[in-house]
Order: structure tokens, then sequence, then C-alpha cells
């Protein structure tokens, strides 16, 4: 027959604790970068207030880290929202929360690559007609690419 659903395969896990330096650049990865162009876009209409979103993101920074680390400690064999979803709730919230999640990648990709295009072409107008299609010709094909598989 089949195993019972009590019986968990055990993992075995090589390697360290995750650290604070991790943890760091874990974060750093996901939100840190935010920090870098947000401000650009934001000093336009709203000027020096715009330093409010630097000492906001150092907040969220600090919580999204503890619970990086949190989220690490207490499934070490990874998985991240759609383990932790899946176990908390239920497989379903697992999966919406993976939806959620690579949403928000294509997103953050979105946000860069536009705001990279905007930066350039205050530099080269002539690249201000290319801002919009050129990160949405990018992100098509890289998802594209992503959907077929490496080959």
């Amino acid at each position: 027959m089949g195993t019972p659903l009590t019986t968990r395969r055990r993992i075995k896990i090589r390697g360290g604790h995750l650290g604070p330096l991790l943890c760091w650049a874990v974060v750093f990865a996901d939100i840190g970068t935010s920090v870098y162009y947000v401000p650009g876009i934001l000093s336009g209409p709203y000027g020096a207030r715009s330093a409010i979103f630097v000492g906001l993101t150092l907040i969220v920074f600090v919580f999204l880290s503890l619970k990086y680390a949190e989220v690490a400690w207490r499934y070490p064999e990874g998985g991240g929202v759609v383990t932790v979803a899946s176990r908390a709730m239920h497989p379903f919230a697992g999966l919406l929360g993976g939806l959620f999640i690579l949403v928000d990648y294509y997103l953050t990709a979105a946000l860069s690559a536009l705001s990279g295009v905007f930066y350039v072409s205050y530099l080269y107008p002539a690249f201000t007609p290319l801002a919009v299609g050129v990160p949405t010709a990018a992100l098509t094909f890289l998802a594209f690419r992503t959907g077929r598989g490496h080959k």
C-alpha cells in the first residue's frame, strides 16, 4: 500500500546555520534594491519627502530579515512561501502564495527594467518612446523562455 500520512521523509541537511550575513543578503536581494530606484521615481512628485520611503524601507527590511530567519529556522529544507502556507494553512494557500510570489518577481523585474530605461532616456531622450516597449518585450521573452524550459 502507501505510507501513512504521519510518516515524514527525513531530510539530511549539510552546512552551517543561516547567520545574520546570509539573512541580510537574502532580504537585500528581495527588498533592498528598491532603495536605489524608487526614491528617484518618487522625487519628482514628492521632492524631499521621498526620503521617508528610505526610512520606511529600513523598518520593513529589519522585520523582513527577522521573518526570513524564522522561516529558515522552521523549514531548513526550503520551499519558501509555498511550503510555509501549505503546512500552516492548506495546500491551496500554498498555491496562492506561490502564484503571488511569481507575480511579485515579474513586477520587481518590470519596475527595475522600466526605471533603468527611464534613467537611460534621461541621458539619451531618443529612448523615451521605448521606455515601455523594451521592458515589456524583455519580460515577455523571459516569461516565454521560462515557460518553455531550458534546453
